[in-house]
């Protein structure tokens, strides 16, 4: 019985990581720019000072911008859109190019 319970705990913990959110943290500093080729084939390109907190899971792909500004060539995948979030704007994207940009509580998407 006990062997069974520990295959169980096995299997459990197996089927958690392979299902929980891929989560990546990003950031520049003062004067830097950095490009970053994510895991399902967008692009990300974060401006100086800028922060991003990225979730990834099977039915979406969440990008938080917590500061700064970060330009987005988001893969084309209609079943996982792509959304930035900040703490007023969300933007919802499935394939294209656009920048988000937070300063304060002002947030410009081109």
């Amino acid at each position: 019985m006990l062997a069974a319970g520990l295959a169980g705990l096995s299997v459990g913990a197996v089927g958690w990581f392979a299902l929980r959110p891929e989560t990546e943290s990003y950031r520049t500093e003062v004067g830097e720019m950095r490009s970053i080729a994510l895991s399902d084939g967008s692009t990300l390109v974060l401006t100086t000072d800028s922060e991003v907190r990225i979730e990834f899971e099977a039915t979406h792909r969440d990008v938080q911008l917590l500061r700064g500004e970060g330009l987005f060539e988001v893969a084309h995948d209609p079943q996982r859109p792509f959304i930035v979030l900040t703490e007023n704007v969300r933007v919802r994207a499935i394939g294209t190019v656009f920048a988000v940009r937070l300063r304060g509580e002002t947030v410009n998407v081109t």
